[in-house]
């Protein structure tokens, strides 16, 4: 784990490195790799962005053939312990996850952006409603799950209690609740919202 603290090395170099040595120690085939990617993640989480730390996972399970070949060639007897064929892989998959996130939020942002527009044309009673409807657009887009009523109550300035009033009052259909959960989670129905907008 010195490793990972030693500032002289640059960081994302370091973490290749702490990647390598753990897998190394720990074999994958015990099931010790998803520790090290979990750490991994963690220290990229915070050097760089928590997005970025998570879609590291995904971007090493999509290229695992890749992954493990970096291993293999370091491994090799022929190559005397040369870390670098293992830190320059991994660098690459490290910038793909990066370039991944910031396609996947540029996506996000053109969907959110064309959302708030279609917004627009639905007839809401008051400011307020128009503050849900854009936090419930945000949760549908953004959120594994929804948002709670007790979450809106910050962003929307007002209580549960008015929130849970203002959404019952929203047209029919456009926001989905989830009720398997104590505390029941909202969103915005996109797809009753696209096909309402496209009457409009």
């Amino acid at each position: 784990m010195q490793i990972l603290h030693d500032t002289q090395i640059p960081a994302l170099i370091r973490i290749s490195i702490f990647h390598y040595l753990f897998g190394y120690i720990h074999p994958f085939y015990d099931g010790n790799g998803r520790t090290s990617r979990f750490i991994t993640s963690y220290y990229l989480s915070k050097i760089l962005n928590p997005l970025v730390g998570i879609r590291l996972s995904i971007t090493t399970k999509k290229s695992l053939r890749a992954y493990y070949k970096l291993f293999e060639i370091t491994d090799a007897y022929g190559n005397r312990g040369d870390l670098t064929p293992f830190i320059t892989g991994f660098l690459r998959i490290i910038r793909k996850s990066i370039i991944r996130v910031n396609d996947l939020l540029e996506e996000k942002q053109r969907e959110l952006e064309r959302y708030q527009e279609l917004l627009k044309q639905i007839p809401l009673k008051d400011h307020a409603s128009e503050m849900i409807c854009l936090q419930l657009l945000q949760a549908a887009l953004f959120s594994a799950d929804g948002v709670t009523l007790s979450a809106l109550e910050s962003p929307i300035d007002k209580t549960s209690r008015t929130i849970r009033e203002k959404i019952l009052s929203l047209p029919e259909g456009l926001v989905l609740v989830n009720k398997t959960r104590r505390a029941h989670r909202y969103i915005l129905n996109l797809k009753y919202f696209d096909k309402k907008c496209s009457s409009i």
